[in-house]
């Protein structure tokens, strides 16, 4: 591969400038957060959170175990590192394991809310 610079000569790129620290899966995660919010999924989601006041980051959290479980299926645990090493998200901040175990407390206490609202969004439009 010859690079050709405004005199004429060729000269080959050099690649040694540049530096990949880290790279990040992105298109997987990418379509499900489409998909998530073409269900309609995030806005009931930060709607019954607004109730709750919640300052830490728990849809984010709930998406980042259904992304999980869909591309990487693993456990709490296992989705912690696999947010923070493994996948970029586009989350606002960090997802830690407190987060996501405070995310499946908040489904379990919003569960037949959460279905009910789910399942009629999708079922009307």
């Amino acid at each position: 591969m010859s690079v050709y610079l405004p005199g004429g000569h060729p000269q080959r790129p050099r690649f040694d400038v540049f530096a990949i620290h880290q790279e990040y899966a992105q298109g997987g995660v990418y379509l499900l957060r489409q998909i998530w919010k073409l269900l309609g999924l995030q806005t009931v989601l930060k709607k019954a959170l607004a109730e709750k006041k919640y300052a830490s980051p728990v849809e984010w959290a709930i998406f980042a175990m259904v992304a999980n479980r869909a591309l990487a299926p693993d456990s709490k645990r296992g989705v912690e590192d696999w947010v923070s090493g493994d996948v970029a998200l586009g989350n606002p901040e960090p997802i830690s394991l407190q987060h996501l175990f405070r995310a499946m407390d908040f489904l379990l206490t919003q569960d037949a809310e959460l279905q009910k609202e789910v399942f009629f969004d999708t079922t009307m439009t």
